[in-house]
Protein backbone atom coordinates (compact mmCIF):
# COMPACT_ATOMS: atom_id res chain seq x y z
CA UNK A 1 0.00 0.00 0.00
CA UNK A 2 1.66 3.39 -0.68
CA UNK A 3 1.03 5.83 1.89
CA UNK A 4 1.89 8.56 -0.30
CA UNK A 5 -1.99 7.99 -2.02
CA UNK A 6 -5.32 8.93 -0.63
CA UNK A 7 -7.46 5.68 -0.08
CA UNK A 8 -10.84 6.48 -1.35
CA UNK A 9 -13.97 4.83 0.19
CA UNK A 10 -17.04 5.50 -2.04
CA UNK A 11 -20.98 3.45 -2.45
CA UNK A 12 -24.14 4.57 -1.78
CA UNK A 13 -25.23 5.80 0.75
CA UNK A 14 -25.72 3.92 3.64
CA UNK A 15 -23.10 1.23 2.67
CA UNK A 16 -20.87 2.55 5.89
CA UNK A 17 -18.34 4.90 4.48
CA UNK A 18 -18.12 7.01 7.44
CA UNK A 19 -18.18 4.43 10.01
CA UNK A 20 -15.80 2.38 7.78
CA UNK A 21 -13.22 5.29 7.47
CA UNK A 22 -13.36 5.94 10.94
CA UNK A 23 -12.23 2.19 11.42
CA UNK A 24 -9.75 1.95 9.17
CA UNK A 25 -8.32 4.81 9.96
CA UNK A 26 -7.34 2.93 13.91
CA UNK A 27 -5.94 0.52 11.82
CA UNK A 28 -3.87 2.33 9.42
CA UNK A 29 -3.23 4.89 11.45
CA UNK A 30 -4.06 7.95 8.71
CA UNK A 31 -6.28 10.64 8.89
CA UNK A 32 -9.93 10.61 7.62
CA UNK A 33 -11.27 13.60 5.56
CA UNK A 34 -14.99 12.93 5.03
CA UNK A 35 -16.21 15.31 2.20
CA UNK A 36 -19.47 15.97 3.29
CA UNK A 37 -18.48 17.06 6.61
CA UNK A 38 -15.85 19.47 5.01
CA UNK A 39 -18.28 20.40 2.51
CA UNK A 40 -20.96 21.43 5.19
CA UNK A 41 -18.25 23.42 7.15
CA UNK A 42 -17.31 25.34 4.15
CA UNK A 43 -20.47 26.27 3.25
CA UNK A 44 -21.53 26.67 7.38
CA UNK A 45 -24.75 24.81 6.82
CA UNK A 46 -25.85 21.38 6.15
CA UNK A 47 -25.96 19.36 3.24
CA UNK A 48 -29.65 18.99 3.19
CA UNK A 49 -29.70 22.94 3.20
CA UNK A 50 -27.07 23.01 0.68
CA UNK A 51 -29.29 20.83 -1.62
CA UNK A 52 -32.37 22.86 -0.40
CA UNK A 53 -30.63 26.78 -1.18
CA UNK A 54 -28.11 26.27 -3.26
CA UNK A 55 -29.54 23.24 -5.11
CA UNK A 56 -27.45 19.94 -6.28
CA UNK A 57 -25.61 21.07 -9.09
CA UNK A 58 -23.84 24.23 -6.63
CA UNK A 59 -23.43 20.81 -4.12
CA UNK A 60 -21.78 19.17 -7.14
CA UNK A 61 -19.01 21.77 -8.33
CA UNK A 62 -18.37 22.50 -4.39
CA UNK A 63 -18.08 18.33 -4.21
CA UNK A 64 -15.73 18.43 -7.34
CA UNK A 65 -13.32 21.56 -6.40
CA UNK A 66 -13.03 19.79 -2.80
CA UNK A 67 -11.98 16.56 -4.45
CA UNK A 68 -9.40 18.68 -6.94
CA UNK A 69 -7.83 20.08 -3.72
CA UNK A 70 -7.69 16.28 -2.17
CA UNK A 71 -6.45 14.69 -5.12
CA UNK A 72 -3.74 17.03 -5.56
CA UNK A 73 -2.25 17.25 -2.50
CA UNK A 74 -3.53 20.22 -0.55
CA UNK A 75 -4.57 17.76 2.23
CA UNK A 76 -2.08 15.04 3.44
CA UNK A 77 -2.71 11.56 1.95
CA UNK A 78 -5.81 10.35 3.92
CA UNK A 79 -8.64 7.62 3.94
CA UNK A 80 -11.08 9.83 1.82
CA UNK A 81 -15.03 9.53 2.82
CA UNK A 82 -16.79 10.82 -0.16
CA UNK A 83 -19.99 11.35 -0.90
CA UNK A 84 -22.06 9.00 -2.99
CA UNK A 85 -22.83 11.21 -5.36
CA UNK A 86 -18.57 12.16 -6.23
CA UNK A 87 -17.94 9.02 -8.66
CA UNK A 88 -21.17 10.14 -10.82
CA UNK A 89 -18.89 12.62 -12.73
CA UNK A 90 -16.52 11.06 -15.32
CA UNK A 91 -13.74 14.01 -14.19
CA UNK A 92 -14.21 12.65 -10.46
CA UNK A 93 -13.41 8.85 -11.09
CA UNK A 94 -10.75 10.08 -13.25
CA UNK A 95 -9.47 12.11 -10.09
CA UNK A 96 -10.08 9.56 -7.68
CA UNK A 97 -8.25 6.42 -9.58
CA UNK A 98 -5.57 8.63 -10.63
CA UNK A 99 -4.72 10.12 -6.80
CA UNK A 100 -5.41 6.75 -5.14
CA UNK A 101 -7.01 3.51 -4.14
CA UNK A 102 -10.32 3.77 -4.36
CA UNK A 103 -12.86 1.07 -2.49
CA UNK A 104 -16.15 0.38 -3.31
CA UNK A 105 -18.52 -0.38 -0.37
CA UNK A 106 -21.35 -2.63 -1.76
CA UNK A 107 -24.76 -3.38 -0.23
CA UNK A 108 -27.88 -4.80 -1.27
CA UNK A 109 -30.89 -2.46 -1.99
CA UNK A 110 -32.44 -4.84 1.41
CA UNK A 111 -29.22 -3.83 3.56
CA UNK A 112 -29.56 -0.16 2.35
CA UNK A 113 -33.22 0.32 3.12
CA UNK A 114 -33.00 -0.97 6.14
CA UNK A 115 -30.16 1.14 7.82
CA UNK A 116 -31.45 4.04 5.86
CA UNK A 117 -35.39 4.04 6.53
CA UNK A 118 -36.28 6.87 8.45
CA UNK A 119 -33.56 8.64 7.48
CA UNK A 120 -34.44 12.08 7.15
CA UNK A 121 -30.78 14.10 6.83
CA UNK A 122 -30.25 12.89 3.19
CA UNK A 123 -31.67 15.00 0.88
CA UNK A 124 -31.86 12.57 -1.98
CA UNK A 125 -34.14 10.17 0.02
CA UNK A 126 -36.60 13.10 0.64
CA UNK A 127 -38.91 11.57 -2.15
CA UNK A 128 -37.69 7.84 -1.73
CA UNK A 129 -40.24 5.84 -0.32
CA UNK A 130 -39.60 2.26 -0.72
CA UNK A 131 -36.86 -0.51 -0.86
CA UNK A 132 -37.93 -0.77 -4.66
CA UNK A 133 -37.21 3.14 -5.22
CA UNK A 134 -33.74 3.39 -3.36
CA UNK A 135 -33.29 -0.22 -5.51
CA UNK A 136 -33.65 1.67 -8.79
CA UNK A 137 -31.58 4.36 -7.74
CA UNK A 138 -29.20 2.03 -6.67
CA UNK A 139 -29.02 0.64 -10.15
CA UNK A 140 -28.25 3.61 -12.09
CA UNK A 141 -25.30 4.60 -9.58
CA UNK A 142 -23.57 1.13 -9.76
CA UNK A 143 -21.95 1.49 -12.97
CA UNK A 144 -20.44 4.78 -12.13
CA UNK A 145 -19.29 2.88 -9.04
CA UNK A 146 -17.85 -0.03 -10.66
CA UNK A 147 -16.06 2.17 -13.04
CA UNK A 148 -13.91 3.97 -10.51
CA UNK A 149 -13.53 1.02 -8.07
CA UNK A 150 -10.08 -0.21 -7.82
CA UNK A 151 -11.71 -3.17 -5.00
CA UNK A 152 -15.07 -3.96 -4.43
CA UNK A 153 -15.85 -4.90 -0.53
CA UNK A 154 -19.37 -6.28 0.04
CA UNK A 155 -20.46 -4.82 3.33
CA UNK A 156 -24.01 -7.01 4.50
CA UNK A 157 -23.90 -8.54 7.11
CA UNK A 158 -20.79 -7.21 8.69
CA UNK A 159 -19.68 -4.16 11.03
CA UNK A 160 -17.41 -1.43 10.05
CA UNK A 161 -14.40 -2.70 11.82
CA UNK A 162 -14.87 -6.30 10.34
CA UNK A 163 -15.13 -4.28 6.43
CA UNK A 164 -11.93 -2.45 7.64
CA UNK A 165 -10.35 -5.61 8.16
CA UNK A 166 -11.23 -6.75 5.41
CA UNK A 167 -9.94 -4.07 3.33
CA UNK A 168 -6.69 -3.70 4.70
CA UNK A 169 -6.13 -7.49 4.14
CA UNK A 170 -6.82 -7.03 0.47
CA UNK A 171 -4.08 -3.57 0.77
CA UNK A 172 -1.96 -5.64 2.32
CA UNK A 173 -2.03 -8.07 -0.94
CA UNK A 174 -1.66 -5.50 -3.40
Amino acid sequence: MDKKRNLYLIGYMGTGKTAVATELSALLLRPVLEMDALLAARAGKSIPAIFAEDGEACFRAAETALLKEIATGSFPPAIVSCGGGVPLSSGNRELLKSSGSVILLEASPATLWQRLQGDTSRPLLQDKNSEQDLAAMLAVRMPFYQAAAHLRIPTDGLTPREVAKRIRAELETQ
